[in-house]
Parts: C-alpha cells; structure tokens; sequence
C-alpha cells in the first residue's frame, strides 16, 4: 500500500482515492510515509488493511489490485499446501471475512467455521504428526 502510495504521488503509477487518502495520513510529505517505514512494526502497517478494503468496495483500482495481489499470494500458498478435495481450511483472524469472498471458487468450497484459535488448530495438526 504505502509503495503504491508513493509510486502514485510520484507519478509512476495512477493514483486513486486510496493513495490520495493515504497521503493525506502522512501529511501529504513522502518523506513521513518513508519515515514511518523505518520504525513502524507489523502491526502498524496492518492498521491500513481495513482502509484497503472499504476503498475496494467502492471499487477503487489500486485497493483491488492490493487485495487480488494478496489473495494470489493466498492462494500460492495454499496450493503449495496440497490440500486434499473435501479439505477443511479455516481463515483466521479480523479480517478472515473480508478475504473469503474474493478466494477462487475452489478455496471458497472448502472454508469451513475454524474450531479454535490459530495457536489450538498448530497443536493439532502437530499432535498429528
């Protein structure tokens, strides 16, 4: 996001709502958004997430091409996965729902409600092995 953001105030790449939005967060100055990567933790950038996906909703380009990007990189994931047909997979997480719809049809047939937290489902599937 914050790449796209400054691609797009730089010209490089088209700006939409979203990067404008953003911009605006860093007082429309590239050099805050740079700033802020130095120190900023995992969870700092995640706080921009559900930004992304309300700008998606009202069809903003680059929040969709974000988010088509991210669920391809779900699903590589998933597919290095080798997941068995009728496989339960679970998303977890607050922003599991905002994902699910946008998998392809074949990781949506296999979503189910998760049982436990990601921390119970690890010993699980370690107690398995």
């Amino acid at each position: 996001l914050l790449e796209q953001t400054l691609l797009a105030h730089d010209g490089v790449r088209q700006a939409s709502p979203l990067t404008d939005s953003m911009m605006a967060v860093f007082r429309n100055n590239p050099e805050d958004v740079v700033e802020f990567t130095t120190n900023a933790k995992p969870g700092d950038f995640g706080g921009f997430a559900p930004k992304v996906f309300e700008h998606a909703k009202n069809g903003d380009i680059v929040a969709n091409w974000i988010l088509d990007k991210a669920v391809a990189d779900v699903e590589a994931s998933l597919g290095a996965l080798d997941l068995a047909a009728g496989a339960p997979l679970c998303l977890l997480g607050g922003l599991a729902p905002l994902y699910a719809p946008r998998l392809s049809a074949r990781y949506r047939a296999l979503l189910k409600e998760p049982l436990d937290d990601a921390l119970g489902g690890a010993v699980q599937m370690a107690a398995r092995l």
